[in-house]
């Protein structure tokens, strides 16, 4: 059985908070991204955080996000597969973040961050590279 997925969150940083371990801190919540100079691409994008919010985690599985590109479905960033060993209660939320560094942007337009457990895909959320002209 796949984790269901409460939240998939682009964001510039997602931290716990030492104060209450329940709590999340997620910093500068992204939906596009605007690209300066629309001449140079790629544009590589210095830092993203992914945010994956699970339950229903049982037994192992394998981890990932992908970020693909929605125009051509290339696949420009990939993170290390993460092997996770489910022991609590099913019903307790689970968080887990990415960090994408140096991701090449080859061109204005949707993209996808995709959370992968085990092989499927199992969240997709949208966002823009625009210009900002």
């Amino acid at each position: 059985m796949e984790p269901e997925v409460w939240y998939l969150i682009l964001c510039d940083d997602a931290r716990s908070d030492p104060a209450n371990f329940l709590r999340v801190n997620v910093t500068g919540l992204l939906t596009r991204i605007r690209c300066r100079d629309v001449e140079s691409f790629p544009y590589v994008n210095p830092l993203l955080t992914v945010l994956i919010m699970l339950s229903e985690c049982r037994g192992t599985g394998d981890l990932s996000v992908r970020i693909v590109h929605d125009q051509t479905e290339a696949v420009i960033y990939r993170s290390q597969t993460r092997r996770l060993r489910f022991a609590g209660s099913p019903d307790e939320l689970m968080g887990f973040v990415f960090r994408v560094r140096d991701c090449p942007f080859p061109d204005l337009g949707l993209y996808w961050v995709e959370c992968i457990f085990s092989g499927t895909v199992i969240a997709r959320q949208r966002f823009l590279i625009t210009s900002s002209m």
